[in-house]
């Protein structure tokens, strides 16, 4: 990710459009369909909070082992969305047979899903929009997001 941060930056300091990865460009397709301020549970929460301007926590990568675990982790965590990344390692693929998840979309190697939850949520985040429309105005967030319901 760091490998092309000092091109980037002079792209975005000239005003020029960035260059976006296939990843890049997978995820923002998700960001549409999240609700803004909304707790989002990842394998990379810096890049769903970067791209999105969501807040973002570390999904663990060993909840593959009992579904108690993985209900536990999200009713203590309490997100509202999981950002699943495809793959054979069998401690990605619980997120896709987890009843506890409600598949919302996908892009690419990603698919977003809804945590189904009978406790109370936390609340929305109020946070700045997301650093990648940073100085670019309205229409930015209009296309990285769908207005929030």
């Amino acid at each position: 990710m760091l490998r092309g941060a000092v091109p980037e930056w002079r792209a975005f300091l000239s005003n020029a459009p960035l260059r976006e990865s296939a990843s890049t460009t997978e995820l923002l397709q998700l960001c549409r369909w999240m609700r803004r301020g909304t707790l989002v549970a990842t394998e990379d929460p810096w890049s769903v909070h970067l791209l999105c301007g969501n807040p973002a926590i570390t999904l663990p990568r060993d909840l593959n082992c009992s579904p108690q675990l993985q209900q536990k982790v999200l009713a203590n965590e309490r997100p509202s969305y999981v950002v699943g990344v495809r793959g054979d390692a069998p401690q990605r693929a619980w997120v896709a047979r987890s009843p506890l998840l409600k598949r919302v979309a996908a892009s690419g190697r990603f698919t977003l899903y809804e945590v189904r939850s009978e406790g109370p949520r936390r609340a929305v985040w109020r946070g700045p929009p997301p650093l990648r429309c940073a100085g670019r105005g309205a229409e930015c967030l209009r296309m990285v997001r769908r207005e929030s319901p």
